[in-house]
């Protein structure tokens, strides 16, 4: 029998339940595997319906790396239903925290674990070895039958010290690189997004594998993707997190003007053409023993592209207007990014092939933000953080699930998510100085989001009458009830009696259906 249907468990209870998880975890050999094995032991063993271990990185925010059920993996959209308050609350204090609704205080990590049917839910800080906080171990209950009291907690405790070193070694033989780059990953300016901000989103993970790949290597890399994806933050986050040498960012393809784009790039000695009055230092040698960024490079003429590809293939280059026999040499990285077809543009002759194949070391595809939406809730508390920093702005339940279920495309993409939710955050300070939380209010009107009405405000007995106040109260709820109770019959005749089909359909957590079924008394048939 899982801990969480025993109220108090004994300590010879407790003490078989820890030594079964330390047991189940020493069966894996790669370290993902050892920490989604600890995951699933740790739901399975205390009985809990969910479990999440999040990462907290020093900015702030909360990173899922995995999230488990009873069932399994934990479906995308599912690992946003848990009470992050109570998870900031073991980040800050880096303490065990436990909530149950009748406990004192109990309302205090606010009202999203009443809408979720969250019966009990323990957060716990996950620490290396070296005590700093790495994250949070979340989990909750909302099956009735299912508790949780001192003994749980003590499970949980040595449940995150066990998960402690694993989350260790995942940061150290895994992502390192890109995690320890994430205060420098990005050029002076709160505004700007680092790479783990970019990157570190359960849709993201495809594009992780070759991210580490270039982050290993000095193979010239290629960013693509549709406007306002990221992909020259995504280039100078790269640039800076390999650490190696200057960074330096090249805007060009705006002018046919070859001159002009090799004395850009290139430089030009003194005397090279008509107002070259003295030396100039072109890009190329700035960036020299570092990286150069170069951003639209399908925007670069053919007479430019033949210079480029002479850098990219051999290192070496002229100034414009140096006439020494050799040319000159460089040692350094491209990172080249664009929006545009580079296929269709081969194809049209327009791009160089051979110059294609140059820079084409690591291809870096980003996807439109319609591809990932459920991206978006992480992304958009990143974006707060950077306009604002000073204070620690989050998206409330109702903001997040109306930003993923929007019917809207964000042709714009990262960037017009930014505008959206800078206009948001404009809003929350008009309504309250201090805020730090953005509601579905404050996007009210913005792509097609409205914020619902409030209820009709209902007949009250005059206060002084508390008889009557509560009798009021009472006929309230049960009507309330009565409405719920035939929304979920006709909901299960409409589908057939498929619980999961239902939940889609009222956009519910599966354990929470299943709760409220129970609760009025009605049976599904699958």
């Amino acid at each position: 029998m899982p801990l969480a249907r025993e109220v108090e468990p004994s300590a010879d209870r407790l003490w078989e339940t820890t030594v079964a998880l330390v047991e189940r975890v020493g069966c894996a050999d790669e370290a993902h595997e050892r920490v989604g094995r600890a995951l699933d032991a740790i739901v399975d063993l205390l009985g809990a319906d969910r479990g999440l271990l999040l990462l907290t990185p020093p900015e702030g925010g909360e990173v899922v790396l995995d999230a488990r059920s009873a069932a399994g993996a934990l479906p995308t959209h599912e690992r946003e239903e848990i009470s992050r308050s109570l998870v900031r609350r073991a980040r800050d204090t880096g303490k065990l925290i436990y909530w149950d609704p009748f406990a004192e205080g109990g309302g205090s990590v606010g009202g999203s674990v009443g809408e979720l049917g969250i019966v009990a839910a323990i957060a716990s800080a996950v620490r290396g070895h070296d005590g700093r906080a790495l994250g949070v171990l979340y989990v909750d209950v909302r099956e009735p039958g299912k508790s949780f009291g001192a003994a749980h907690e003590r499970f949980v405790a040595v449940a995150a010290s066990v998960l402690g070193p694993l989350v260790r070694n995942v940061f150290d033989l895994d992502l390192s690189e890109a995690r320890r780059a994430r205060a420098e990953a990005v050029e002076p300016g709160p505004r700007e997004l680092g790479l783990w901000d970019i990157l570190g989103t359960p849709s993201m993970e495809p594009l992780l594998g070759e991210v580490r790949s270039a982050l290993r290597s000095r193979l010239n890399v290629l960013v693509l993707g549709p406007s306002g994806t990221g992909k020259t933050l995504l280039a100078r986050a790269l640039a800076h997190a390999a650490g190696a040498g200057p960074v330096v960012r090249a805007t060009l393809g705006s002018s046919d003007d070859l001159n002009t784009i090799t004395s850009e790039l290139f430089g030009h000695v003194r005397g090279a053409f008509s107002g070259a009055i003295r030396r100039r230092v072109g890009l190329v040698e700035h960036a020299d023993g570092g990286t150069l960024v170069l951003d639209e490079i399908l925007n670069l003429p053919p007479h430019a592209q033949q210079l480029l590809l002479d850098l990219a293939q051999f290192g070496t280059f002229r100034p414009l207007g140096d006439d020494n026999a050799e040319p000159r040499r460089v040692s350094l990285r491209v990172i080249a990014a664009t929006n545009g077809d580079l296929d269709a543009a081969m194809d049209a002759g327009t791009f160089r092939r051979d110059l294609y194949y140059r820079l084409a070391g690591h291809v870096l595809r980003l996807p439109p933000l319609r591809e990932r939406k459920t991206d978006i809730p992480a992304l958009a508390e990143s974006l707060l953080r950077r306009l604002d920093p000073a204070r620690a702005w989050h998206l409330s339940l109702g903001a997040r699930r109306a930003l993923v279920r929007a019917e809207h495309d964000w042709p714009g993409n990262v960037r017009e998510l930014e505008a959206t939710l800078a206009r948001a955050r404009s809003r929350a300070l008009v309504a309250s100085d201090d805020a730090e939380v953005i509601e579905l209010a404050h996007l009210d009107g913005e792509l097609g989001i409205s914020a619902s009405l409030p209820p009709e405000p209902r007949p009250v007995a005059p206060s002084g009458d508390l008889s009557a106040r509560w009798a009021a109260l009472e006929q309230h709820r049960e009507q309330v009830l009565a409405e719920e109770r035939a929304i979920l019959v006709d909901a299960l005749a409409e589908e057939d009696g498929v619980v999961s089909r239902v939940a889609r359909r009222l956009g519910l957590p599966r354990t929470t259906l299943l709760h409220r079924l129970q609760l009025h008394d009605l049976s599904s048939g699958r």
